[in-house]
């Protein structure tokens, strides 16, 4: 989840900065990115200064959750096994926010990106690991778009 929301998050102040000062597709963007921002803050501690600075979100619950298992040679505690589920459920939140936001703010913005010739902002693990690769996300968007014309220029762009 994390990868797919920096990665999402990148292509947004990557877009952003190839748009003029004042343009209002780069000032949505920048709110994007913001929005991301705080999903991500949500499942990962960002202050710096690591362990030092007390900040616990999803991983570091689950790191602690973890580690206690580990450590215990019996069958986990009943509040163990419901903390994994609530852990569970708190990153189904994010996730549930983060595919609404993909659906509907970005898949906006992806017009406009489009207007302008620049790639759509990557939001499922596919693209967002093959974000920067021009002849697959290439591929990749014919498929989406079921649209087969281009997928031979683009797989000839691979070899």
């Amino acid at each position: 989840m994390v990868d797919r929301i920096d990665a999402a998050r990148k292509a947004a102040v990557e877009r952003s900065g190839k748009l003029p000062k004042g343009d209002a597709l780069a000032a949505r963007l920048h709110a994007l990115e913001e929005r991301l921002d705080a999903l991500k803050k949500t499942i990962v501690a960002t202050k710096e200064g690591g362990a030092i600075t007390g900040e616990e979100r999803i991983r570091e619950h689950t790191d602690q959750l973890y580690s206690a298992l580990l450590r215990y040679e019996g069958s986990p505690a009943a509040y163990q096994v419901a903390r994994i589920g609530a852990l569970s459920r708190e990153l189904e939140d994010v996730q549930r926010e983060f595919d609404q936001l993909a659906a509907t703010e970005v898949r906006a913005m992806d017009a406009a990106l489009k207007e302008r010739n620049l790639p759509p902002i990557p939001t499922n693990a596919v693209t967002a690991q093959v974000e920067g690769n021009a002849p697959v996300m290439g591929a990749l968007d014919c498929l989406i778009a079921r649209s087969c014309e281009e997928i031979g220029r683009a797989a000839a762009d691979l070899d």
